[in-house]
């Protein structure tokens, strides 16, 4: 049996909601995936990262794959739009951060401040903060939306966006964790 044949009898019990079929087609594709990002130069400690997301939105929008169409390609779509997502998160995070203006000349602790990851930077911060940077930083929604998910008005969520987001300044400055009230 060719491999696009057995490509089209997986992708139809993958796509009546039947797990196995789903696994053997990662197992059949994992490498391509993972190679295409290799090809995009993505970073080696993200790729694992950027493998799962794309199988993960492929097996959530398996009911809108089209048959006609081959698996790969729809999957490689798939990856190079996660793939350029994240380096626009990224880039976002790295903007953001950036409009801090040095204060100082460079020192111990400004060395220990760069080896912070914005990741340990966000850690620091409450739960409701988190969630409001990861709604608009990671997930781009736009301030309307997030003041409908969270039931405040837009006004309160723009100001609480954005003193969370000098109080990060004004850590990243200080070499702190995130600035206590």
């Amino acid at each position: 049996m060719k491999s696009a044949d057995n490509d089209a009898l997986l992708l139809e019990s993958a796509k009546r909601g039947e797990r196995k079929s789903f696994e053997q087609l990662v197992d059949r594709y994992l490498s391509s995936v993972y190679g295409f990002f290799q090809y995009l130069r993505a970073p080696k400690d993200m790729i694992d990262d950027l493998v799962q997301e794309t199988f993960t939105k492929a097996f959530l929008n398996i009911g809108v794959f089209d048959l006609e169409k081959t698996f790969i390609s729809w999957l490689l779509r798939i990856a190079r739009n996660v793939y350029f997502d994240q380096c626009r998160k990224v880039a976002r995070i790295n903007r953001i951060i950036a409009t801090a203006p040095p204060e100082k000349e460079f020192d111990v602790e400004d060395h220990v401040v760069q080896a912070c990851t914005i990741k340990e930077l966000l850690n620091h911060l409450p739960a409701d903060s988190k969630i409001l940077v990861e709604l608009r930083v990671f997930q781009d929604l736009p301030f309307s939306e997030i003041a409908s998910l969270l039931d405040e008005t837009e006004g309160s969520v723009r100001v609480r966006f954005h003193r969370i987001i000098n109080r990060l300044k004004v850590a990243v400055r200080k070499g702190n964790e995130y600035g206590a009230k």
